[in-house]
């Protein structure tokens, strides 16, 4: 309805004859003129007044349209527009605009629902107060406002922390890992609620430790065949110990040996058959114990007749022989006699090349684990080193890197911090299978104790150098894995797809927690993954269109933890010593923020490739240091920051920043 001016016939006559005879009288006209004069101006100003009155509330009308309109949109999510949600956009109306305020009245609004867009009208009516002067008494506003949730093809990938301490319980009854499994779930559903029919949402995860299992994503050429592992080798000592043997005897195996009756005679000469002796045969065993049975078989062949003498004496007879003959026919006799020794070895631990060809498998694709292969590697049992059995799960140990000892002069090469590395031909350039029953510390004993893990004796200190001839079983990582986390090969990543919010649960809901921290290697494979370029360039190009837009989503609940008997994705750090020259258990803050710094070339690269890098800082231990929550939102793209210090927080942020990324915007 538009502004409405009107005027009495009866006045309009009146004020014609009235202006006729002041035209006609010369002294009405300074009268006429002044009357003429100040009615334009009252309305020129009085106006201003009015229409400056209009567009105020005229604008917070709108206002509190878009609003309400935004807010209807968001609690709608992905349902019909229920009466819950036009409650929720009636509200939010009402907080940005109360009914009566600016001299408004008769207000009215309304919201409905068309194709996913909540559509919102409100009009109202302003009271004038110098406009009746034009007989214009009021004035009618009107608004039209829309909302919607619009989301554009989206490639997302989830960094997840799932260290041992995600196990920990911040409030109430649940885990900070359940908190991020429902999190993550939250984030999807969002995400499902926004998009259209035809919109194209891919998620990828890559949980990590201190190691990150993305074997099965890698192509074989990719992989190298070989590894150089902290490991250990029997050597023979050059003692064995006697531990037994047997003696079958003499036992005739073939022809006639024909004994005749013993006779008495007074003199007696002994005579022997012909004998033909054989060669000896010898045979040695090694058993499963590692000890060797020596098997010799002697024998020999008799013909013809023997006479046996056994002189005897007798009180009256006084001296006679017992005479006997025994006639042989080509009589064979067998002897059997075993000897067992067990040869005693000891250890050489230092590093040693291993070729792990059967453990990745033949496929002519991606790798996969293979076949299991077995190494003469296992307790010096009785002396002997028994084997063990290794297979390869899909964890990796790390391309060739260097020493970073000046972050502003980077060395080269540094293939591991590269997030659009492709290995070539070239052993150094490829990734390692990590195998960690394979992989031996040295000069430190550990023991469980009660459930702890303990030193045995004083030493506590890993041994850089080699050590020969030594009889200690020292610790193997991979037997201190499922309680301590000493190798934690955690959950398998999973490469750009599309996923329903099913799928998302399925996935997240069998995260486990285990080990330690290592930022930089979970932050490396997540911008691997997320990349338009690098192994993965290929697929994410294909992928990519008008729109598109890639995310990281980093959380973490802790700072960088590295350990010395952990087995990472830069081996034994201590031992292999590919990261840095040093290392001292006592004072692990060089080695953190080595890690912290390389952490940050990484987040580099990935916002350099125009993806934004979202950082959630999850929990009391990080939120407590103000040296991680820095280094954390130093990482993250500009205003990507978030911070949460419980489970509700956490799963409130992760719908923050899906809102974000799906845009509730209002319609032009």
């Amino acid at each position: 309805m538009g502004i409405g001016i009107t005027m009495q016939q009866e006045q309009a006559t009146a004020k014609r004859g009235l202006m006729q005879r002041l035209m006609h009288s010369q002294g009405g006209n300074i009268a006429l003129m002044g009357a003429a004069i100040i009615v334009p101006v009252t309305l020129m100003i009085g106006s201003g007044v009015d229409f400056s009155r209009y567009y105020v509330i005229k604008s917070r009308v709108q206002l509190a349209c878009d609003a309400g309109a935004l807010a209807g949109r968001k609690v709608m999510g992905k349902t019909t527009f229920t009466s819950e949600a036009v409650a929720e956009a009636n509200k939010f109306f009402d907080a940005n605009f109360i009914a009566g305020s600016y001299g408004s009245e008769d207000l009215e609004r309304q919201f409905t629902e068309n194709d996913g867009i909540v559509e919102g009208v409100a009009t109202v009516k302003m009271k004038t107060l110098i406009l009746p002067l034009a007989q214009i008494d009021e004035m009618d506003i009107a608004v039209e406002c829309n909302g919607k949730l619009d989301v554009a093809n989206t490639d997302v990938t989830f960094v997840l922390d799932t260290t041992g301490s995600m196990e920990t319980i911040d409030s109430g009854s649940a885990s900070r890992m359940a908190g991020l499994r429902q999190a993550v779930k939250d984030f999807s559903t969002t995400m499902e609620d926004a998009k259209s029919s035809n919109t194209v949402i891919r998620y990828g995860f890559v949980p990590y430790a201190s190691n990150v299992r993305v074997g099965h994503l890698l192509r074989r050429e990719w992989l190298s065949d070989s590894n150089t592992i902290q490991s250990r080798e029997a050597v023979l000592n050059g003692t064995t110990t006697n531990v037994g043997g047997n003696d079958s005897g003499w036992q005739r195996i073939s022809g006639t040996a024909t004994v005749g009756a013993t006779t008495n005679v007074t003199n007696c000469t002994a005579v022997a058959a012909t004998r033909t002796n054989y060669p000896d045969t010898t045979n040695s065993v090694t058993n499963a114990d590692g000890s060797v049975t020596t098997t010799t078989v002697s024998s020999y062949m008799l013909h013809g007749t023997a006479t046996a003498c056994v002189r005897r004496s007798h009180w009256f007879y006084g001296t006679y022989y017992e005479r006997t003959i025994t006639t042989y026919n080509n009589a064979v006799y067998r002897r059997t006699t075993t000897s067992t020794v067990r040869p005693n070895y000891s250890w050489n631990y230092q590093p040693r090349t291993f070729d792990l060809t059967a453990l990745k498998g033949n496929n002519s694709g991606n790798a996969a684990p293979g076949a299991s292969q077995s190494f003469q590697i296992g307790d010096l049992s009785n002396g002997y080193p028994t084997n063990r059995d290794v297979t390869w799960n899909g964890c990796i140990e790390e391309a060739r890197t260097s020493q970073i000892t000046n972050f502003a002069n980077l060395p080269s090469p540094l293939y591991d911090l590269d997030i659009n590395h492709v290995p070539t031909t070239d052993e150094d350039t490829k990734w390692k299978m990590q195998v960690p029953r394979l992989a031996y510390g040295r000069g430190v004993e550990l023991q469980l104790v009660n459930g702890s893990l303990n030193f045995v004796g004083t030493n506590n200190t890993l041994s850089a150098a080699n050590m020969t001839n030594s009889n200690t079983n020292f610790y193997s990582p991979q037997d201190y894995n499922t309680t301590y986390g000493q190798v934690a090969c955690v959950n398998t990543a999973r490469a750009l797809t599309s996923m329903s919010p099913a799928e998302v649960g399925g996935y997240v809901d069998g995260l486990q927690a285990i080990g330690g921290t290592y930022h930089d290697i979970g932050m490396i494979w997540g911008g691997r993954l997320a990349s338009p370029n690098g192994i993965f360039g290929a697929s994410n190009t294909a992928a990519a269109s008008a729109g598109l837009t890639r995310h990281v989503i980093f959380m973490t609940d802790g700072s960088t933890s590295p350990s010395a008997l952990s087995l990472t994705a830069y081996g034994i750090e201590p031992l292999d010593q590919r990261r840095m020259g040093y290392w001292d258990n006592n004072n692990r803050q060089p080695a953190i923020d080595m890690a912290d710094q390389r952490l940050q070339l990484v987040c580099s690269q990935i916002k350099n490739e125009n993806i934004t890098l979202w950082v959630v800082a999850f929990g009391s231990d990080v939120l407590n240091s103000a040296s991680t929550k820095l280094n954390l939102e130093n990482c993250a793209t500009p205003g990507k920051y978030f911070e949460a210090a419980n489970n509700t927080v956490l799963r409130a942020q992760f719908v923050a920043i899906a809102s974000q990324i799906a845009e509730l915007r209002l319609v032009q």
